[in-house]
């Protein structure tokens, strides 16, 4: 991935953080979707996501 004119790398640990995190706030949405907006998963991959753009399919 790319930013700004840096290449950026990802470890292979933080990817799969966040494709754990990403199923744990599916799960959440699924599992009540009007509740899952306070929900700490969904909070925190929401947060995570724009930063990490591109690094995590979603």
């Amino acid at each position: 991935m790319q930013r700004h004119g840096w290449t950026l790398l990802f470890h292979d640990c933080l990817v799969q953080q966040l494709q754990r995190l990403h199923a744990a706030a599916d799960r959440a949405r699924k599992k009540d979707p009007e509740a899952a907006e306070a929900n700490a998963s969904v909070k925190l991959f929401r947060a995570l996501s724009p930063l990490m753009d591109g690094s995590c399919a979603e």
